[in-house]
């Protein structure tokens, strides 16, 4: 009648309640012989060679192991039962960052009075991950995250304890049937590397627009010479302002002035900034026409709001991300020069310019998720870049009411290798920044005296740099002098 009996009973159970009756006879024969060997210490090796089977995916992204007896019990005359277990999953592309998520699955029965621990994570930094209170018999189930850089395996390191009371009259186990490791994401340092710099570049971008806007303001392509006005401008870079010229006296200048700009020009998807700007300069008097001045000036955004993207792969898939972030904006310049005058209907200029410009970003973090496993936290920094040019300018007067300028630009804005600085969520430290590079522009305005103190002014350039596509602007300037 047994025999009758169990293939009857097999044929009432579904699949699942059919390996659970399977896992349950194990662990009963695994008890019984303990029994009969009572006495005898547990071996401390808990899945050693032919104990265990392994599966692995065809595409090599996930192992399975299936343990025959991996258990820790508490026995009243030896003490806490202690069971170890060493493992290695293999890693299929070991150059880089992977993060895998790993499955422990078991069973426990303890009293209130005893204890089971499981300890688990990768070799030589295990952590507690299940420790349940109270008396419990239950099927566990614990999911944790691990990370490699640059490993061919995934090595793992596992801890089992039960310890019961004097006493006792049943003892503690704990049992780990199955442990499923699966690679669920994968990067390079050379995306990762791409992702800073990508927002690096968005920074750069950023500041060497405001550095025009700043040039603009405090008319860098304008005559050296000039009457003492107050204007409006306007350009298709993105900007409209107002700014002032006064000749404070014959050595001394001064000039100031406010924009409006829409950054977006740029390539940043910031908000429109508000940049004021002034400056003062200094010309000494030569022989024979000639001038050599110095210049100092100033400009800022207090409020510099904008949408700061970062890109990388992510196990052959691109993520992008995307965070507002709020900050300011200071920069300053030290030009110097010369003028010539050979007569009253010409001006030739040459001027050196070193500028720096700063925006602090204020720190912020990425949201972790399925497919950001990498998130990116940023922190509050200063992003600096320095650039040193040379203009070169002729002014001609074709009569009273007109005249135009030629000018030309030439220089690099310098790279700096840790514009941005993050910590990446399986990566750690990390920074991005930009290479050297060089630009130019060439430019031609014509000036038109309407009237005794009005004046229009129209100017068309075309700028070219590295890595990025030629710009041509064009813009308009209604003076009135005073």
């Amino acid at each position: 009648m047994g025999a009758a009996f169990g293939p009857l009973l097999c044929k009432s159970l579904r699949p699942g309640e059919v390996l659970t009756v399977l896992k349950n006879a194990n662990r009963a024969l695994i008890l019984t012989g303990l029994v009969l060997a009572a006495g005898s210490a547990q071996a401390a090796n808990g899945c050693a060679p032919g104990t265990f089977s392994t599966t692995l995916s065809p595409d090599r992204n996930s192992t399975s192991f299936l343990f025959d007896s991996l258990f820790a019990i508490s026995d009243r005359t030896q003490g806490p039962g202690r069971t170890t277990c060493s493992l290695s999953a293999p890693v299929t592309q070991a150059k880089g960052y992977s993060v895998f998520s790993v499955d422990y699955r078991g069973f426990t029965t303890k009293t209130g009075d005893q204890t089971v621990t499981l300890d688990g994570g990768k070799k030589g930094d295990r952590v507690r991950l299940y420790n349940p209170d109270g008396e419990v018999a239950e099927d566990y189930e614990i999911n944790r995250r691990m990370g490699t850089v640059d490993s061919e395996t995934l090595d793992l390191s596992i801890l089992l304890t039960a310890e019961g009371q004097d006493g006792d009259l049943d003892a503690a186990q704990i049992f780990l049937d199955t442990l499923d490791v699966s690679r669920i994401g994968f990067t390079t340092r050379e995306s990762v590397k791409g992702s800073l710099d990508g927002l690096a570049e968005q920074r750069r971008s950023l500041l060497a627009g405001v550095d025009t806007v700043a040039g603009r303001i405090l008319g860098l392509t304008d005559p050296f010479a000039g009457d003492d006005y107050i204007s409006a401008f306007a350009g298709t870079e993105g900007l409209v302002g107002f700014n002032a010229r006064w000749n404070a006296t014959e050595e001394i200048t001064l000039m100031g002035g406010l924009a409006g700009y829409d950054a977006r020009q740029t390539g940043t998807d910031a908000d429109n900034m508000l940049i004021a700007a002034a400056s003062a300069r200094y010309a000494i008097p030569l022989d024979d026409g000639w001038k050599a001045f110095g210049e100092v000036g100033i400009w800022g955004s207090p409020d510099v709001e904008a949408k700061y993207t970062r890109d990388y792969i992510n196990a052959g898939k691109l993520v992008s991300r995307t965070n507002d972030a709020s900050g300011s904006l200071i920069g300053g310049h030290v030009r110097v020069g010369v003028a010539y005058a050979p007569d009253t209907q010409n001006e030739f200029t040459a001027a050196l310019r070193l500028s720096r410009s700063a925006l602090d970003v204020a720190s912020y973090a990425e949201t972790p998720d399925a497919d950001n496993l990498f998130a990116a936290a940023l922190s509050g920094k200063s992003t600096v870049a320095d650039t040193a040019d040379v203009t070169v300018m002729w002014t001609h007067a074709l009569n009273p009411t007109v005249d135009y300028s030629l000018f030309a630009t030439a220089g690099q804005t310098f790279g700096n290798g840790d514009a941005v600085k993050a910590d990446v969520d399986w990566v750690g430290k990390a920074t991005g920044g930009w290479e050297t590079r060089r630009f130019g522009s060439v430019g031609a305005r014509v000036g038109w005296k309407f009237h005794e103190n009005w004046a229009v002014d129209t100017r068309a350039s075309l700028t070219v740099a590295e890595e990025s596509k030629p710009r041509w602007n064009a813009g308009l300037q209604l003076k009135a002098s005073f």
